[in-house]
């Protein structure tokens, strides 16, 4: 091969319509990513979970898992950021091209999805989620199936992420009752695009932060310039989006002297990407 170690970057996102409800969701890409590092040999000190996703690669495709694996570049956990799908759809990237199978989008939709539940690292598969984290853009998805309907570029606007020492997991928020959001959350899904999907995913982080208890703190976005602020998801982080950097650089100075914990980013179109470091 001529080289021994791959460095996978998968993107981070913001939810638009969450899954939870019908099992039919969409999400954003943001260029906030987390870096995976994998190498060819076996690491007794790898992550539990991380094992865990490797023993199942082998089960499925065959081939070699005796790898190590480290995150060089962390998302924050359990705040709503996509960390669980990014971890999923790196390592199966890193898997498949470490032992040479060749894996079409669809497959790598379907199979991350299906490992995600089996993991329990998503309650519903999440396709959603693992789209934005590999393909980027705005992804429309039917989780249950583990099939993308729609990918669309969208404008890469900036973005601040506010983020708290709270976390909720996805998996155990699943299982609460969101039979009462059907209608609401298909007409939802159905609407979504690129001209309005900052409109929905606010109103979606009213409804998922409301059975989460996350919400925003509008002491925190006094004397701000953003455009679209919302929870993310169930939360708990924040999104603020903007119609230029000039707004986001004045908040940032803000909230930095506020002493607000944050992350300047943007939207995102950009695909995950692998890079071969040589032997």
């Amino acid at each position: 091969m001529g080289w021994k170690e791959l460095r996978i970057t998968a993107n981070s996102g913001i939810s638009v319509v969450s899954g939870f409800v019908t099992g039919k969701g969409a999400a954003v890409a943001l260029e906030l990513g987390m870096v995976i590092s994998v190498r060819e040999w076996k690491d007794p000190e790898n992550d539990r979970n991380v094992q865990r996703l490797l023993e199942i690669m082998k089960e499925r495709y065959g081939g070699n898992n005796e790898f190590s694996v480290r995150v060089l570049k962390r998302l924050p956990s359990s705040q709503g950021l996509k960390s669980s799908s990014a971890i999923v759809g790196g390592i199966l990237m890193a898997y498949a091209e470490m032992n040479g199978i060749e894996l079409s989008q669809e497959e790598m939709l379907r199979d991350g999805s299906e490992i995600s539940r089996e993991t329990k690292m998503s309650a519903t598969g999440a396709t959603d989620d693992l789209a934005i984290s590999l393909l980027g853009g705005l992804c429309i998805a039917n989780n249950y199936e583990g099939k993308l309907i729609k990918r669309q570029i969208i404008e890469e606007k900036p973005v601040i992420i506010l983020t708290t020492n709270r976390k909720k997991e996805s998996f155990k928020f699943g299982s609460n009752d969101f039979s009462f959001l059907n209608r609401a959350y298909e007409d939802m899904w159905n609407r979504v695009n690129r001209y309005n999907f900052e409109y929905t995913a606010i109103i979606n982080g009213n409804y998922m932060g409301t059975i989460s208890q996350s919400k925003l703190d509008y002491e925190k976005l006094q004397n701000l310039n953003f455009s679209y602020a919302g929870v993310n998801g169930k939360g708990p982080s924040v999104f603020l989006i903007y119609r230029n950097t000039a707004d986001r650089s004045k908040d940032a100075s803000i909230l930095k002297a506020k002493g607000i914990k944050f992350i300047s980013t943007r939207l995102s179109n950009r695909p995950a990407y692998v890079e071969r470091i040589k032997a």
